[in-house]
């Protein structure tokens, strides 16, 4: 995974989740979903086109690259690890585990969140581990 600072990863999580039920995703939809403003988006977009993770179509839409992509499914997936460990295997209730799962996703290791994963054997629902190695 490339390293990302928990505030692009905090961007790229958005743009996927606002960019699934259509192809791309506004400035001011990415700010409001943040708490941001949209100048803050601008620049975050400008040092992600950079690094190759989104693009803009000639509707000015934020589009995530293939790479992006990945990367936004790898957060999601970190996050959905941790939740479930939580609920499962601590039995933490949903609502705490959100939000300690979203403080924790930035800090926990490759060999903790794959052993989370084991532990409550989450490959057999979803999870892309193989995108780690």
């Amino acid at each position: 995974m490339t390293d990302l600072t928990p505030s692009q990863q905090h961007y790229i999580k958005a743009i996927y989740m606002l960019s699934s039920s259509r192809e791309g995703t506004r400035i001011c939809d990415v700010a409001e979903r943040l708490a941001v403003t949209k100048s803050s988006v601008c620049v975050a977009m400008k040092t992600l086109q950079r690094m190759n993770l989104v693009e803009r179509d000639f509707r000015h839409q934020i589009l995530l690259t293939p790479e992006g992509k990945e990367q936004a499914v790898l957060i999601v997936d970190r996050l959905a690890i941790i939740k479930c460990f939580l609920v499962e295997a601590l039995h933490i209730t949903v609502d705490a585990a959100e939000l300690d799962a979203c403080a924790m996703e930035h800090a926990v290791s490759r060999e903790t969140l794959c052993a989370m994963c084991r532990h409550v054997n989450y490959t057999a629902r979803k999870c892309v581990c193989s995108l780690w190695t």
